[in-house]
């Protein structure tokens, strides 16, 4: 028993050592140019924030990940102001306008690579309330090195946030279930608001609760309650605008709804979850959850009752990304494991199991690394900037063909000349002054002129 408990132990840590690993391998990738598509509406909020503005006017993502940043952001003003490294706020900001890369950097480091790390660990947490530590800790180790998991993280954006807490809540909850304790309840309420805070749609969460309850005995209504009253006064907290501006809440993601759509069945299996994690991975989980379904424990059917729902969620009313499958990879993972420990007889596991966790791993974390030493290439959107600013064949007023105007119009003034709107209007947004607003303004005028 002690054996097999440092075992599971030795496993689970070489499975956030090795996730770690992945997920900061390549952080800095595009740099000094910005050149993801989605980072900058956080950092445009963050710069906002960290000026006293705290309402972005913008919701279809809550700002739980704007203010975090910016609170990172004010933890290494300190800091530097400490060692004296920088002169006051107008350096600050002046810094943040001439190179973002470390302002960047340490979001990503952050918001990416450290809560998608967390996110390894409770992943375990959940396969240990529900299918005992050896699984948990194989199971954790295949999400470690999963490649949609790993990708994700490399960015600065709601997904890592909201998956860490909502794995949480699960794990929570599913100890809740055993226990029936207050402890759990609680913990498990703040890191579901937490995780609808960070994006909306993790409060289908919430419905584990409900069904803890349900199949309970005996059931304990007054639980319920207050769960779901420290869940919404923690959402609350992390997004007050959802009362102080419903209105602007709803119109926004009125709006946003307006592009989601329906999906076939098979979409989300065959190009997400098999993309983010391999065929191996994908097709054991699944067995797992039918196994679960048809003849599996309570705690077994509770635990696939959050990727079943979310599965249905993502086919019936979302977008094709791969990453609405997030929350569903950790319990393919854990499925994954399961299936391959009852597969192979208990006297051979000791060999035998790590060996087949090995294989089944090897796809998606050959992908996860082949991935991070593409993102520690030279980025060839940077090598593109740097031509367009000094080959003479390039003449001012030339014209540039882009490959889809979705994706790159908004990227051309960071292609081209290496500035961009979301890090100007990030800028403007903090502004507190009418001079300070024209100086910026005057910057945007000369970095959209070539050679400005």
């Amino acid at each position: 028993m002690r054996t097999a408990r440092r075992a599971s132990l030795a496993t689970l840590a070489l499975a956030l050592g090795l996730g770690f690993a992945l997920r900061l391998w390549g952080i800095g990738f595009g740099f000094p140019l910005l050149v993801h598509a989605d980072e900058g509406v956080i950092v445009q909020n963050a710069a906002g924030a960290g000026a006293g503005r705290l309402d972005p006017g913008w919701y279809v993502q809550g700002p739980l990940a704007s203010w975090l940043l910016a609170a990172l952001w004010g933890v290494r003003f300190t800091a530097l102001r400490v060692i004296g490294a920088i002169a006051g706020t107008d350096a600050y900001k002046d810094a943040f306008l001439t190179d973002p890369t470390p302002f960047y950097l340490w979001g990503r480091a952050a918001l990416g690579a450290l809560l998608g790390t967390v996110s390894i660990w409770t992943t375990w947490r959940i396969g240990r309330e529900a299918l005992g530590r050896p699984v948990a800790a194989l199971g954790a180790f295949l999400f470690a090195v999963s490649f949609l998991a790993v990708r994700d993280a490399h960015f600065i954006y709601v997904d890592m946030g909201m998956l860490a807490c909502a794995t949480l809540c699960a794990a929570c909850w599913l100890r809740y279930a055993r226990t029936g304790t207050s402890r759990p309840l609680l913990l498990g309420a703040v890191a579901c608001g937490a995780a609808a805070a960070f994006k909306y749609n993790a409060a289908l969460i919430g419905l584990l609760l409900v069904a803890v309850v349900l199949t309970g005995r005996p059931r304990r209504w007054g639980h319920l309650v207050l769960g779901t009253l420290v869940t919404c006064a923690t959402l609350a907290l992390g997004n007050p605008f959802l009362l102080l501006n419903p209105a602007g809440v709803w119109a926004d993601l009125s709006a946003e709804g307006a592009k989601h759509g329906a999906h076939p069945w098979g979409h989300h299996f065959t190009y997400s979850l098999v993309g983010g994690a391999g065929w191996p991975v994908a097709l054991l989980g699944a067995l797992a959850c039918l196994a679960a379904l048809a003849r599996g424990s309570r705690r077994e059917r509770l635990l696939w009752l959050v990727p079943l729902l979310w599965y249905a969620y993502a086919t019936r009313h979302a977008l094709a990304y791969a990453r609405y499958v997030l929350p569903i990879l950790p319990f393919a993972c854990l499925g994954a494991a399961q299936v391959l420990a009852r597969a192979i007889p208990r006297g051979r596991r000791r060999l035998l199991l790590p060996l087949a966790v090995l294989l089944v791993a090897a796809p998606t974390a050959a992908k996860s690394i082949l991935f991070d030493r593409l993102l520690a290439r030279p980025d060839a959107r940077v090598e593109l900037a740097r031509w367009l600013r000094t080959a003479p064949e390039v003449p001012d007023g030339a014209r540039l063909a882009l490959d889809h105007t979705f994706w790159t119009t908004g990227a051309l003034p960071t292609w081209a000349f290496g500035r961009t709107d979301a890090q100007l209007a990030g800028m403007e947004a903090t502004a507190q002054t009418d001079a300070q607003r024209d100086r910026l303004r005057r910057l945007r005028t000369i970095g959209e002129r070539p050679g400005g």
